[in-house]
């Protein structure tokens, strides 16, 4: 049978896919009469036909395929043929990849995903796409899931311009690395951060032997005042570039004239980021000012702003070079040649001429740099938007003498926008214009959205209770002196939030108050959903009232009019009473019913946590014996057997190794337990630095990948697209819980491989270890992260360990804002561990890092001592005796004070480089020492030297005095390195 004309103008309007869906016989099609759908069905193609965003709705348990003419052009040549039919069956070559998302649809859940690249079959030949959906489960009258809705947008042409980009910007980076000028990039501190080769060519020095070095280290002393001037006012803000020139040491100690062009990058708030410096040899043509003014210029514009078209405009002769990047984004050929102001004034589109006209003259009076957003029009008539970005140059009488600046072409972003902006309105109007009484509440209960239904119904206007809290603006009625509709849905509410469960009310009176401040009787039927977030946790409640005033009163009327015996009256009114006691009854039986449950588990935790703590007692002294007399038996026993004068070389030098590696494990684990002490006692401290994630990733599996290599384990890892480089957060005790979480995973691994992935999720850093190792138990999983616990007596014997590294991890990783948990595991076939941090630290003040001065991270070369006299003042003849060897074996000349007082005189008398402090010494201490060096004027390095670790001695060393500070057991590299670099600014 026909669905009626009604029916059909009510669903199906005049569009081309409205026709298409007027054309079928319904009754013949699995799909059914219209007349039979369920309403959500109805509604939703409804909703669906009368959008302009590309939507899609699959119905039904054949998941038969019904679109709007948005979708026409994903489709391609497959409409109009596929309207109706099996979804499975329209997308077969990309099912694979569909059905999963298919799949958490039915069960529920909705999917949201960006630029998922999908092989499809549209026109006839195969195609690299790429989309952006959203899949949402279509519900029944019921409640069931009955079928699924897409809205979706195609960003191919978005994700290859992105491609190309990437592409671009290695062709620059190579013209970086192979141009004969040189080219540097230096932190705001001014140091070095990345040269290329001809740079370091000049001066005779490896790319890495400049790296960390300060700009002022290898310029000519008669030089260095006026460079750091140019570059303070560069970093103030006084000039936007730059050039000088000035004279250069080379390694060997000779010098050459350069000419440096300089100029700052900044990030979009403006801030400087760092500098860039393009500098030739000027030495053989100083006097060719001009030309070479002309060539650094466009080569350090080019080069500074390698991943966009640059161009450059000398205000002197109206000259112009322009990328061919540029000249693409433009779509000309021979700008050169045409009147620069006229072309680009011809070029920028009509609407957008005097603004960027106005733009651009703003920043050359004021001296600043500038960003505009603008369109384009290409001599084909296309219409492109741009960013264009740069800045003017001044010569010192604070003349402009040239414009530079970058142009991007963001057109493909500029319609990504506008699609989301469009889809969210669409999304908007649909909800508000959804028939029923809808609330969106966030879980502080204040009002996120509301249907126009239910604005009617309750009498309000949109805008005036939008963000406020849903009982301010419904309160009880205050004549009515048994009014509860407020407390019971209040009673709904904390119900849905701490159960993260539907709940459906009984009848309500809950009167509203009409816009004359008086209040009507109203009765309705509530429900109330929750939407659980990514998090686990509510992130809104949905709220539906049906109202049923009508019905109620009509029902007290009807009973109002028969005689009291009658019994259908009592009848309906018994259940109506009994209806609201029992909903009463049953908020007091839960409250009840929970403080209940939650007494019994304090009290069974109380008893479990009593006897846990005696065993972990008895545990924590065998372990820690067995742990601690193991490498110091080593010790000992290696200790005599070296000792032996017959011993051969090779002998010997094995058995040093074993008395430094057993020595070191040794560090480790009172270090691990004074970690984890300081942070159960709450004395921990951590950092905010910026540093960069891939080098400290690099870095821990560089360390980890010698015992990987060894075992036959391949130690592979992944980083999200997504994921930012530079982060904000402790680089000492992130790499600290990396090193235990991938070291455990490579331990008890013995075959397959160990996968380290990083991604960024909503301003947090993920990182899952995976191993293919021996997994962990489920009876064992409970007690994983508790201090001194393995998962069995057998693993302990095989493996070894405390116990202690996951229990710090985990405490670290919270006090970085985050988590670290057992993912999953399964026994025999491997594990897999989650942390998360967060990306910003609260509450601690961010600085900048090199990542190869992160404490704990011994340098790759060691300085040379030759000719350096210090100073040590130590009590400890072995320590004397270690350290003067360590020093004199790097050319440096010691002289020993054995205790404070002798210091302080030999300190003021000498004439040493500087003084290696120890902190606990007899006579007089050493803070005591160095505060009365420094009270008598003496300003030479001080380095402390401490075993202790309980406290926060690093601060109160620095603030006695001390210039820094260094821990024992002393490391070797370290100590000479950070002696090198005292000694070095003290010549300087």
């Amino acid at each position: 049978m026909k669905n009626s004309s009604e029916t059909l103008d009510f669903i199906f309007n005049d569009s081309e896919a409205g026709k298409i869906a007027r054309s079928i016989d319904w009754s013949k099609h699995p799909l059914g009469p219209v007349i039979s759908w369920p309403q959500s069905l109805k509604t939703a193609v409804s909703l669906m036909l009368n959008s302009r965003f590309p939507m899609f709705i699959a119905w039904g348990k054949s998941r038969n395929f019904l679109y709007n003419d948005a979708y026409f052009p994903i489709l391609g040549k497959k409409h109009p043929e596929v309207f109706g039919k099996e979804f499975q069956l329209i997308w077969s070559e990309i099912w694979t990849d569909l059905l999963p998302l298919v799949e958490s649809v039915d069960q529920g859940k909705a999917v949201y995903l960006e630029d998922l690249k999908l092989i499809m079959n549209r026109n006839g030949f195969e195609e690299e796409t790429y989309f952006t959906f959203s899949y949402g489960p279509i519900r029944g009258d019921t409640g069931e899931v009955l079928g699924l809705h897409c809205a979706c947008v195609e960003t191919t042409g978005r994700v290859t311009a992105e491609r190309k980009l990437l592409e671009n910007q290695e062709r620059l980076r190579a013209t970086f690395e192979h141009t004969s000028i040189g080219v540097k990039l230096i932190s705001l501190e001014g140091r070095f951060l990345d040269v290329n080769h001809a740079f370091a060519n000049m001066l005779g020095f490896s790319e890495k032997e400049i790296l960390g070095l300060s700009v002022l280290d290898i310029i000519h002393p008669d030089d260095r005042e006026m460079t750091s001037k140019k570059l303070r006012q560069l970093l103030c803000g006084d000039v936007s570039a730059f050039k000088t020139e000035k004279r250069f040491i080379r390694k060997n100690g000779t010098h050459f004239w350069a000419q440096s062009t300089v100029s700052v990058t900044k990030n979009n708030l403006g801030q400087p980021v760092h500098v860039v410096a393009v500098t030739e040899d000027i030495t053989a043509r100083k006097g060719s000012e001009l030309s070479l003014q002309e060539s650094q210029s466009a080569l350090q514009v080019a080069l500074d702003n390698a991943k966009m078209g640059a161009w450059t405009i000398n205000l002197t002769n109206n000259k112009v070079v322009i990328s061919d990047t540029a000249e693409a984004i433009f779509g000309i050929k021979d700008f050169l040649e045409q009147d620069v102001y006229q072309a680009i004034d011809e070029l920028t589109h009509a609407e957008d001429r005097e603004q960027a006209k106005q733009v651009l003259a703003d920043a050359i009076a004021n001296c600043t740099s500038y960003s505009h957003e603008y369109r384009i029009l290409r001599p084909s008539g296309e219409i492109r938007w741009v960013l264009s970005q740069g800045s003017a140059i001044y010569s010192d009488d604070g003349k402009p003498t040239e414009l530079s600046g970058i142009i991007t072409d963001i057109t493909e972003r500029k319609k990504s926008d506008e699609a989301l902006r469009e889809s969210e309105q669409n999304f908007r109007v649909l909800f508000e214009s959804a028939p029923g009484n809808y609330l969106v509440l966030r879980p502080d209960l204040t009002i996120a959205a509301v249907s126009d239904a239910y604005n009617e119904a309750t009498m309000t206007k949109r805008n005036d209770i939008l963000g406020k809290y849903i009982f301010d603006v419904f309160p009880d009625n205050p004549d009515d002196p048994v009014a509860k509709g407020l407390e019971n849905i209040r009673g709904s509410f904390n119900f849905v939030l701490s159960s993260k469960q539907t709940h459906t009310m009984a009848l309500q009176k809950y009167d509203v108050q009409r816009p004359d401040g008086k209040f009507e009787e109203k009765w309705w039927s509530p429900i109330n959903y929750p939407v659980v977030g990514n998090n686990g946790e509510v992130a809104y409640i949905i709220h539906r009232a049906e109202e049923v005033t009508e019905y109620v009163l009509k029902q007290k009327n009807a009973r109002q009019a028969v005689d009291v015996s009658d019994a259908s009256s009592r009848i309906v009114s018994d259940l109506f009473q009994r209806s609201h006691e029992i909903q009463d009854a049953n908020f007091r039986l839960q409250n009840t019913m929970e403080a209940l449950i939650k007494s019994q588990k304090d009290l069974k935790r109380s008893k479990e946590e009593a006897e846990r703590a005696n065993q972990l007692k008895s545990a924590f002294l065998a372990n820690m014996s067995h742990e601690i007399r193991t490498p110091l038996g080593v010790m000992i026993g290696f200790a005599d057997l070296i000792t032996d004068t017959k011993i051969a070389p090779d002998d010997r030098k094995q058995y040093a190794q074993t008395l430094k590696r057993n020595g070191e494990q040794l560090s480790v684990l009172i270090n691990d337990i004074l970690d984890l002490s300081k942070v159960e006692a709450g004395h921990l401290k951590v950092e905010a630095l910026e540093f960069s994630l891939g080098s400290l990733i690099e870095d821990v599996l560089s360390a980890m990948n010698v015992k990987a290599q060894e075992k036959g384990l391949r130690l592979t890892s992944r980083v999200g697209a997504n994921t930012e480089d530079k982060l904000t957060s402790d680089p000492t005790r992130l790499r600290q819980i990396l090193f235990n979480i991938v070291g455990n995973a490579v331990k008890f691994t013995q075959m397959g491989k160990v996968d380290l992935s990083v991604m960024h999720i909503d301003g947090h850093i993920e990182f899952e270890v995976c191993d293919s190792g021996i997994g962990i138990a489920p009876e064992h999983q409970s007690s994983l992260f508790k201090p001194f616990v393995q998962g069995d007596e057998s693993m302990t014997r095989k493996f070894g360990g405390t116990g202690l590294g996951l229990a710090l991890s985990k405490r670290l990783a919270q006090l970085l804002g985050g988590d670290l948990t057992l993912k999953d595991s399964i026994v025999g076939k491997g594990s897999t561990f989650k942390l998360v941090i967060k990306n910003h630290l609260p509450n601690v003040e961010g600085r900048k890092i090199n990542p190869a001065a992160v404490e704990n991270v011994i340098p790759e070369a060691v300085a040379a001592l030759d000719g350096i006299y210090i100073l040590l003042v130590e009590d400890s003849p072995d320590n004397q005796l270690l350290i003067s060897r360590l020093l004199e074996k790097k050319g440096a000349k010691v002289e020993i004070a054995e205790n404070g007082l002798e210091g302080v005189e030999k300190a003021l008398n000498g004439k040493h480089h500087l003084v290696l402090m120890d902190v606990q010494m007899p006579v007089l201490d050493g803070y005591s020492a160095t505060q009365r060096l420094r009270d008598a004027g003496f300003r030479k390095p001080i380095i402390a030297l401490t075993a202790h670790a309980m406290s926060d001695v690093r601060k109160k060393c620095l603030d006695v005095g001390y210039t820094d500070y260094l821990p024992k057991p002393i490391n070797p590299a370290k100590l000479v390195n950070t002696i090198a670099k005292y000694v070095a600014s003290e010549f300087i």
